[in-house]
């Protein structure tokens, strides 16, 4: 961190720019807003509003609780300390996300200024995100120089959510709460990781106005210089003592293992008072030296490192004091070390784990020698090391020596190496296909890398467990053809083992299925008032189903259109609904993929139906209408019987007419019982009888005949006799 600011002289100026850069300018009238009343931090809006310093937004509200951004805040700092631009070569940490935004040189000003440091955020700065409490209190802090807490310091803040806070943060809120900055929220907790408000910025900045005062109080005064004395004139009074003369030498750097002399040049000293500054802060000399000094100095050894300062007060007989410090900077004795395996792989991820004591900010420079010869690293391996070592794969095979340099703040360079043998990987892939069958013959392909002079070893096992490859395998296992015998799950593995004992292998795997089949059977004629069985059987078909489809005069249809019943694995029932030329298919796939199926033509004939109807009764003279109602007679022609009840007679013999399929009009020639009956004969040679049941009682004609006389009186008699 930079020490050449003056930082808590400067809180006065970051209060004004804060707060104009929130509100406008920081002459504005005073006036109050209507969101501030009320508001937690109203009376240091109005603080702030008395003096100017705030005139709020056009709709005349000073919106307390909207956020700020770390860009804005950046820049509010930045500007109030009056930093200057900053050199690239000064910038120590760079922010990916804020080349070319605007506030870009603010943010690495405070960068180089030691307000924002390395580990605060990642490699982006987002700086269009809302500040965190936590990350205002930390810059506050460093930006006003108390940056460097007491470590002694317990820090019991009191805050119901402290345990969530690391010892660094615990450092800068003890520090804010130490001077009023932060007081936390009514529910006792601090929230660090909360956003920001515009309140809180005016709170924390007018409570660090306040603080200013304290922080003026609590520095302690320095020791004034006294002007050398004058020899006082003419004769009488008191003797004549000089001032104090006190100086003295000391190495600028050293180390904790070191013991330095510290050689003084003194006059006219009658005591002396050595105390001793860390970094700006005072510590027990007994906790920080070991030895002793005294007037005449003395030899001591540091037992911290750091940037110290060693002050002498002195004072002469008559109490007149004089002071003399030396800055030294006191660097710990780094020590590294590691340790590597005997051997690797070329696939083997290292382990390097570097054990470092006091390594400080000092860096850890990694060089890679290979059979001999030094490499770039970066040639050697993959993946990076630092300061903690890292983990690594070495790119190619040979003897190599891993060294880790390290060269501390006076130039002189530790190293720690280790060596480790790496071995090529060796590669053997075997390929096979995912399925087979007991009667296919399939190719073995073995390829090897990186395994000259190693032997391929093969194992096997069926359905997990440990096989014979002789029993199950037929043909050459390298680089041949082979066939398995039996069904099962296979693993085969081929391995090879090199000198490290390392074993490289592959295996592939295999299910070998049994060769299935389908089939069935059913008539290949019927007609659809008849239910034919279909009889099933499909070998290897396992828990799948069989796919059952159809066709009907070549357009597929789905079965449960065309039929009653259903069909299974097994086969099933089935009455078919219309005629047609029919094609039925089976099929099944395999747990290998193979497909099987079959498929038989039929033809189902429809069922033809007659009916009509004669009149009970009729004469020999009557001529008899016979309709007919028919369907299905799919072109046959209706053949016409009589039945005398004496079985069928010779159609001309008895009848009068004839009668086709739509019927037509006929006469029976003699008296008597008949019955009609219709025929039809398919083409399968089927024979349909339509016999509706009704009788005919055909009667004959009968003549009757009288005679009267040509006139009569009404008192005459006639006698009628019937012919």
């Amino acid at each position: 961190m930079s020490t050449k600011i003056k930082r808590p002289t400067s809180f006065l100026l970051i209060l004004c720019v804060v707060l104009s850069l929130f509100a406008g300018s920081a002459y504005a009238a005073h006036r109050y807003f209507e969101d501030a009343k009320g508001h937690w931090a109203e009376e240091a809006i109005n603080i702030l509003a008395e003096k100017g310093v705030i005139a709020g937004y056009p709709d005349g509200l000073v919106h307390p609780d909207n956020i700020i951004t770390r860009a804005e805040f950046a820049t509010l700092i930045a500007r109030t300390l009056e930093l200057p631009k900053p050199a690239d070569k000064d910038i120590t940490i760079h922010f990916t996300d804020i080349s070319e935004h605007w506030s870009e040189s603010d943010v690495e000003a405070l960068v180089i200024a030691g307000i924002i440091q390395k580990g605060d955020f990642s490699n982006r700065f987002l700086p269009d995100e809302p500040i965190t409490r936590m990350e205002m209190i930390r810059m506050l802090v460093r930006a006003m120089g108390k940056e460097n807490h007491d470590p002694s310091c317990s820090c019991m803040l009191g805050f119901i959510d402290e345990g969530q806070l690391s010892k660094e943060q615990k450092a800068y809120i003890c520090t804010g709460k130490h001077y009023h900055i932060i007081d936390g929220y009514p529910d006792g907790t601090v929230r660090p990781d909360k956003n920001a408000t515009r309140g809180e910025a005016f709170e924390m900045l007018v409570d660090t106005e306040k603080a200013k005062e304290q922080i003026k109080k609590e520095e302690p005064e320095k020791p004034s210089v006294p002007e050398p004395e004058e020899k006082p004139s003419g004769n009488g009074g008191s003797s004549y003592i000089p001032a104090p003369q006190f100086s003295f030498i000391m190495p600028e750097t050293a180390y904790t293992t070191h013991e330095i002399e510290v050689k003084p040049n003194s006059r006219y000293v009658s005591g002396i008072l050595w105390t001793v500054q860390r970094d700006g802060v005072p510590m027990e000399l007994t906790d920080v030296i070991k030895g002793e000094l005294t007037a005449d100095g003395g030899k001591v050894q540091f037992l911290q490192a750091g940037n110290f300062t060693l002050t002498a007060t002195v004072k002469n007989s008559r109490g007149v004091t004089a002071s003399h410090e030396q800055a030294i900077e006191i660097y710990p004795v780094v020590s590294a070390g590691f340790k590597l395996p005997e051997t690797a792989h070329t696939d083997t991820a290292v382990a390097v784990e570097l054990s470092t004591e006091n390594l400080g900010i000092n860096e850890v420079v990694w060089l890679l020698e290979k059979d001999g010869t030094a490499i770039d690293i970066t040639e050697g391996i993959l993946g990076e090391l630092n300061s903690q070592g890292g983990t690594v794969m070495f790119k190619e095979k040979g003897n190599y020596v891993l060294n880790a340099a390290i060269t501390d703040g006076l130039g002189k360079t530790v190293n720690a190496s280790d060596t480790i043998n790496v071995y090529p990987v060796s590669e053997v892939k075997l390929e096979l296909p995912a399925v087979s069958y007991t009667d296919k013959t399939i190719a073995l392909q073995t390829e090897t890398k990186e395994a000259d002079g190693l032997t391929i070893a093969y194992t096997l096992t069926r359905n997990g467990e440990p096989a014979d490859i002789n029993t199950f395998i037929e043909g050459n296992l390298t680089n041949g053809s082979i066939r398995f015998k039996e069904k099962g799950v296979y693993t085969l593995t081929a391995s090879v083992t090199d000198i490290t004992g390392r074993v490289f292998a592959d295996k592939a795997t295999i299910t070998v299925y049994p060769v299935g089949s389908a089939g069935f059977y059913l008539p290949e004629i019927f007609h659809t008032d008849k239910t034919v069985t279909v009889e099933a059987v499909f070998n290897e078909i396992g828990s799948h189903i069989a796919v059952w489809s159809l066709t009907r005069d070549g357009k597929e249809i789905a079965l449960s259109d065309a039929a009653i019943g259903a069909l299974s694995n097994t086969g099933g029932s089935l009455q078919f609904k219309e005629k047609g030329s029919y094609f039925l298919k089976a099929e099944f796939t395999d747990e290998g993929g193979r497909s099987y199926s079959y498929e038989q033509s039929f033809n189902v004939y429809p069922v033809p139906t007659v009916s009509f109807s004669l009149p009970r009764y009729a004469h020999t003279d009557t001529d008899i209408v016979v309709n007919t109602n028919s369907a299905n007679l799919d072109g046959l022609a209706i053949e016409w019987l009589v039945d005398n009840t004496y079985g069928f007679q010779d159609w001309n013999t008895f009848i009068d007419g004839c009668l086709a399929n739509n019927g037509g009009t006929i006469r029976f020639k003699r008296a008597g019982i008949y019955e009609l009956v219709a025929r039809l004969t398919d083409e399968t040679g089927r024979v349909f009888l339509f016999e509706p049941g009704g009788k005919c009682e055909v009667l004959p004609v009968l003549t009757i005949g009288f005679e009267l006389p040509g006139f009569a009186y009404t008192d005459t008699v006639i006698d009628l006799k019937c012919q």
